[in-house]
């Protein structure tokens, strides 16, 4: 079963994005991080498939997460998530490393399961 971790500090996202994942992509396990500095220790462990990132966190924002995790080498996919507009973040994102950009606040955070499959 591939593991997706989430960094996500609204813990209504993340449940939500939980739900969703359980009934349209039951084929990946969800793990759910608060902060930046927790995903960033939990990547250095190793195990996970597929990074889904948001760009506001209490500590790190995503995107220093996605150029940490690729100063370190780290191939594994990332996927930002923002509620914060679209066109200039994802544009950041991606030269960051990142595979694809999700916005939060609209239908988009619904394909985030044909996502996850597309890029694991």
């Amino acid at each position: 079963m591939p593991k997706v971790l989430y960094a996500e500090d609204e813990p209504t996202i993340a449940a939500m994005v939980r739900d969703y994942l359980a009934v349209k992509a039951p084929e990946f396990q969800l793990e759910v991080v608060p902060d930046g500095r927790t995903c960033l220790q939990r990547m250095g462990a190793g195990g996970i498939d597929v990074l889904l990132v948001d760009l506001v966190l209490p500590d790190i924002d995503g995107l220093q997460i996605i150029t940490e995790l690729a100063a370190r080498g780290d191939a594994t996919p990332a996927v930002m998530i923002s509620s914060h507009g679209q066109n200039a973040l994802a544009v950041q994102a991606l030269r960051a490393g990142a595979v694809d950009c999700i916005d939060k606040s609209t239908s988009q955070v619904l394909e985030v399961g044909t996502i996850l499959r597309h890029v694991h």
